[in-house]
């Protein structure tokens, strides 16, 4: 009987890894060609001492464990899948245009707090104040929850959540010597590491400066920009659920076949844009060609990292002054 492989690049490499603590590329390449025109499956059947349901997300773009369903990234075959329950995408869930990840994202109508209810709802947005904390998910381990930053948690009635890690760096914007030559208003470069030893200086200076669009501080008579960045934590691993936050779900041409689009996940790309389709069928619904289809690049996806690890204790005077704000921020 003719072996099929049906099963994506990333999986052999995260099994390879748990089983033998390191990836041959050369045989990982003989699958690349592969795993491009397949679907991903849960039936490992080359690997059958591996449990698909302990595998991630990552790389393979379909889910095979009991909270596929909730996420509504259940591969074809998997035991968890059913698709009456998936016919409409479930709104709990909002996936994080930076780090990738499902997160609960708004408040309940009801939650009667608008200062959380907006901050909760600016997770997505560029900073334009103070208030750090805005920038940070947060996860409870307990429930399996992720936040897009704690006061999304706080109105949902979480406090027993952890903020992931804030990162920063801040530097001397340069402007090249070739613009200067050329008198031209490029867009200055900036070290953000270079003053990572003079931080604990530094940081508290730091403000969002309205003009500018940036955060700005002051070190030595000198104006340094900064930026901010939350990380995974490494015990977070296991907790969150990634995702992609471009992904096509609909069919506005073919209401119909939004049907299909709320389907199974088996992610396939159009060739010519790399824009990713849930499934085939919403892709063709969508008006893409078969033949510009394909099962790759998924890639492996990772949320942003932080510039270096500065702690969480940055948070402004304003976040400051709610309780369960200030037990884990200040």
């Amino acid at each position: 009987m003719k072996q099929v492989y049906l099963i994506v690049l990333a999986i052999v490499s995260i099994a390879l890894k748990e089983v033998s603590g390191a990836v041959n590329s050369t045989f990982l390449k003989q699958y690349d060609a592969k795993v491009c025109s397949n679907e991903p499956t849960c039936n490992l059947t080359l690997m059958p001492d591996l449990d698909p349901k302990k595998l991630t997300f990552e790389g393979r773009d379909c889910m095979c464990d009991f909270e596929c369903t909730e996420y509504n990234d259940c591969c074809r075959d998997s035991q968890y899948f059913n698709a009456p329950a998936l016919s409409n995408d479930r709104k709990t869930y909002s996936c994080h245009p930076l780090f990738k990840i499902y997160t609960i994202s708004s408040c309940p109508a009801s939650y009667a707090d608008e200062t959380v209810k907006r901050k909760c709802g600016k997770a997505f947005e560029p900073l334009d104040e103070d208030d750090t904390v805005i920038l940070i998910p947060a996860t409870n381990k307990n429930k399996r929850a992720t936040y897009a930053n704690a006061y999304c948690a706080l109105c949902n009635g979480d406090t027993d959540f952890e903020p992931w890690n804030l990162g920063a760096g801040c530097g001397e914007p340069v402007q090249s010597a070739k613009a200067r030559a050329k008198r031209e208003a490029a867009k200055p470069k900036v070290n953000f590491s270079k003053y990572n030893n003079k931080l604990d200086r530094i940081l508290p200076t730091a403000h969002y400066n309205a003009a500018k669009k940036q955060f700005t501080a002051t070190y030595e008579g000198k104006e340094l920009l900064c930026e901010f960045s939350a990380k995974q934590p490494p015990h977070f691993a296991g907790y969150v659920r990634k995702c992609l936050p471009d992904l096509v779900t609909e069919c506005a041409a073919e209401p119909e076949g939004s049907k299909k689009c709320h389907s199974h996940t088996a992610v396939v790309y159009d060739k010519s844009n790399k824009k990713p389709y849930r499934n085939r069928e919403c892709a063709l619904c969508n008006g893409v060609p078969a033949d510009k289809l394909s099962g790759c690049p998924a890639g492996v996806r990772t949320g942003a990292s932080s510039l270096f690890s500065a702690g969480s204790k940055t948070a402004g005077s304003d976040a400051c002054s709610n309780p369960e704000i200030a037990k884990k921020f200040c």
